[in-house]
């Protein structure tokens, strides 16, 4: 029996959050200051009025809650299916377990001043995965996961000199030159 593997990125920012929090704070403040003291259902203008907020509520939600939910990557392994989850405070959305078809390898490569590990599948579909600042982090990871999912490992640190991983090998010399504390 494989255990499950569960990918989760860090959360958010305090000051993101709060900043969130003030903007959301601010647009109820609007509205309930429109139906308080600006009679907004009294109005013949109302209509637009509500479709105005209801869009700006839309734009608002759906800008902003990428900032602070946190997403998670679910791999059950004996299965092999995966779910992603989103989580923003008290609101939580799970996806459906899909299957995981095809899975061709793992590739670990430099993108922005440090190294993504990506899942390759069904012939050219990716997912990212991590994202780590060293080296030596993305490929410890990047091997971890080769190993519970059973596929190759494709170093694509350097362009242009992709080359497969020796598992075995990366696994001594990771166990040789353990993590410096």
């Amino acid at each position: 029996m494989k255990s499950d593997l569960i990918i989760t990125e860090p959360k958010s920012s305090l000051t993101t959050r709060i900043l969130v929090a003030l903007v959301f704070a601010g647009y109820f403040t609007y509205v309930i200051y429109l139906i308080a003291y600006k009679a907004l259902f009294t109005r013949g203008d109302r209509v637009t009025v509500i479709i105005y907020l209801l869009i700006l509520f839309y734009l608002l939600f759906f800008s902003l809650i990428r900032q602070v939910a946190q997403h998670k990557i679910h791999l059950n392994l004996d299965e092999m299916k995966i779910k992603h989850q989103f989580t923003a405070g008290l609101l939580n959305y799970n996806e459906k377990w899909q299957p995981l078809n095809k899975l061709e390898y793992i590739s670990v490569f430099e993108e922005g001043g440090g190294y993504a590990i990506n899942l390759w599948y069904e012939t050219n579909k990716i997912l990212n995965l991590m994202f780590f600042k060293e080296k030596k982090m993305a490929m410890e990871h990047g091997l971890i996961i080769a190993d519970k999912l059973e596929i190759d490992l494709l170093d694509a640190t350097k362009r242009g000199y992709h080359k497969w991983v020796d598992k075995t090998a990366l696994k001594a010399s990771i166990e040789k030159h353990p993590k410096e504390e």
